[in-house]
């Protein structure tokens, strides 16, 4: 009574006070989510037409590029027409920000400022309309894997402005707290930390759990290694990295729930999550036209692992126009056996991570370090970065400069980032920074933001 209460009650009392029509997108998407697929075909090429449209007429770097390539586009064939549209990399974004904003636009927005899990952090403009159509469909994911509104969540998470700069506003506190969800810091855990979490979990029995891959994955091994019983929760949700079979594995067998991968990022918002067939991932249509291309460009068959590029269908403050979000993917053919209609992802492979250990064992997960260095610290400073765990208390920081000798001008600012480092890893830890030039990519052709020379089995929880 009090779940449906939040989900069809207060929830859209909450979202329409902030100004956002995130009950309505909700409830269209619940609406179509079996509609026949060359109906959802159709709807999303007209939106995908109707934003290409839109930029070629009003966004300067678009009207440019279209003009001087000669670029004409119809709906009927806007699939094939999209594909002669360069890739908007982050290079480019950065280049032309000011070129890439609706000059005309007078709605709302939010700046957003990505972590850099590619090693280069970027800025962006994401429109009031956009974030309303990701709400929507975060709780709609949510409730594609099992989660109802209003269900009792704890959610193990470790965004900047909480778990770093400690300000915390008052009204995402109490949103969360009327839709019942907790917000726990999971940047760091030791295994009193961990010990904490467990009696939480069982005292308060959370209908989900909800959190970072590496944080779950850490928890879960604490709980195997020490042979606890946990209050068995319905499902868990994993998010912000990839989830590998190993983890998965891990984290169910700890916690003796079903795991859903839900996949989003920071610059292109909520994309995809796993329906309890777990056969791929279901995508947002109307919000998102996704491409998997190979390395020359050309489309990827169906099951082919490929570059994952995002179309933004709803962003007509800032459009992203076939943006390569740094990730490797494939895309699955036919209907879901669910009978859900909506394209699904066949995987994500990218976003391969590290877990540092700190000098007195505790596990410090890659997102610290992401948001750090890409969110907190790197307005304008830092172009691209990676930082090497060399051993348990050394930690090397590289960095390409937004210009040269910033290691100097800016001295004060990378000896907070040292101090916030120092903090995470332990007293004795020391941070060498190294201005370079370039950061080569890996093998994968992924920017490795971070990189650890420490095994996990110097961890005080084994």
């Amino acid at each position: 009574m009090i779940d449906a209460a939040i989900r069809h009650i207060l929830f859209p009392i909450t979202e329409s006070l902030a100004g956002r029509p995130s009950a309505r997108h909700w409830r269209f998407l619940r609406e179509h989510e079996r509609m026949p697929i060359e109906n959802i075909r159709a709807e999303q090429r007209r939106r995908l037409f109707n934003m290409i449209r839109f930029a070629s007429e009003t966004i300067p770097y678009y009207r440019d590029l279209f003009a001087g390539m000669g670029i004409e586009f119809a709906e009927e064939t806007i699939v094939d027409d999209i594909k002669r549209i360069p890739l908007l990399t982050r290079s480019t974004l950065r280049r032309n920000y000011d070129a890439l904003k609706n000059p005309h636009s007078e709605e709302r927005f939010i700046e957003n400022r990505t972590g850099g899990s590619t090693g280069e952090p970027v800025k962006l403009l994401r429109s009031w309309e956009m974030a309303a159509w990701g709400q929507a469909s975060r709780w709609y994911f949510h409730e594609i894997a099992g989660h109802h509104l209003g269900e009792r969540m704890l959610q193990l998470w470790g965004a900047e402005r909480d778990m770093v700069a400690k300000k915390v506003s008052w009204k995402p506190r109490l949103l969360r707290h009327l839709m019942n969800i907790s917000l726990i810091g999971c940047f760091r855990m030791d295994e009193e930390d961990m010990g904490r979490l467990v009696t939480r979990i069982n005292r308060e029995k959370p209908v989900v759990l909800h959190g970072y891959v590496e944080c779950l994955t850490g928890l879960a091994d604490y709980i195997l290694c020490n042979k606890l019983q946990v209050e068995m929760p319905k499902l868990v949700i994993t998010a912000a990295s990839t989830l590998w079979p190993s983890m998965r594995k891990k984290i169910e067998s700890a916690f003796g729930s079903p795991t859903f991968n839900f996949y989003g990022t920071r610059d292109a918002g909520t994309i995809a999550v796993e329906c309890p067939a777990h056969q791929g991932l279901h995508t947002n249509p109307f919000t998102h036209y996704l491409e998997v291309i190979d390395s020359d460009g050309r489309e990827c068959e169906p099951g082919e692992t490929g570059q994952l590029v995002i179309t933004l269908l709803m962003n007509r403050v800032m459009p992203l126009i076939r943006y390569p979000i740094g990730d490797l993917a494939t895309l699955l053919d036919g209907t879901c056996p669910c009978g859900r209609t909506f394209p699904r992802l066949g995987s994500i492979e990218g976003r391969i991570t590290e877990t540092f250990v700190s000098g007195s064992g505790a596990l410090v997960v890659p997102a610290f370090f992401i948001h750090l260095m890409g969110v907190v610290h790197g307005k304008g400073l830092i172009r691209r970065f990676q930082v090497i765990q060399e051993t348990q208390n050394q930690i090397v920081v590289k960095i390409v400069p937004s210009r040269s000798k910033i290691l100097e001008i800016e001295s004060a600012a990378f000896e907070t980032i040292r101090e916030e480092i120092v903090h995470q890893m332990g007293a004795g830890t020391e941070v060498v920074f190294r201005e370079v030039e370039s950061i080569e990519p890996g093998p994968t052709g992924k920017y490795v933001y971070t990189i650890s020379h420490v095994s996990g089995k110097e961890a005080n929880h084994r």
